[in-house]
């Protein structure tokens, strides 16, 4: 499981440094304030995604596989949600989030220039696999996580929180009444 999503890290790596190289290039053929916008955000995406994928979502993943800790799992699924909530928009490519993704492909077909558009395309099919491994490897990590007993235990913890902080509240009612 692990290999999967270190496969998936250096995937996403690729594909954020191809959506850069895509607006760099769309840039270059045109360039209009929109396109150097483009460039700015895709420069911070690949800049902080590839520090952030690696420190956020795979170095947990590959730490909760050795060391099954609750608290962790849940962090983990929040921060890859994100991810795979991010890849999606990004394969969308939605006009004003500087993604090469299908609509920016759409787009750029319009103009005529092949170049651009076949950078866009493999830009675009790269962001749809990323999506789809994405939201099969956050499947396949829900499962492992409940059939390791995950959410019985995240049960059990949160039921031990909300009867400690029961148990706090009267005791502070009991000394407000002294």
């Amino acid at each position: 499981m692990a290999r999967k999503f270190y496969v998936c890290f250096l995937f996403t790596c690729v594909t954020l440094l191809l959506n850069w190289v895509v607006w760099c290039i769309i840039w270059f053929d045109n360039a209009d304030n929109d396109s150097a916008t483009a460039v700015m955000w895709s420069t911070i995406y690949l800049g902080l995604g590839v520090p952030g994928a690696w420190k956020l979502w795979y170095f947990p993943i590959y730490q909760n596989l050795r060391n099954n800790s609750t608290a962790s799992w849940v962090l983990f699924f929040l921060v890859f949600g994100i991810h795979v909530i991010f890849v999606c928009l990004m394969a969308l490519g939605l006009p004003g989030m500087s993604g090469a993704g299908w609509f920016e492909f759409l787009k750029v077909v319009e103009t005529g220039d092949a170049w651009v558009g076949l950078t866009t395309l493999s830009a675009a099919i790269c962001w749809t696999i990323l999506a789809i491994a994405s939201c099969y490897l956050l499947k396949k990590a829900h499962l492992l996580w409940t059939g390791k007993g995950g959410e019985e235990a995240l049960q059990k913890e949160a039921s031990k929180a909300a009867v400690t902080v029961a148990i706090a509240g009267a005791a502070a009612s009991n000394q407000a009444k002294f």
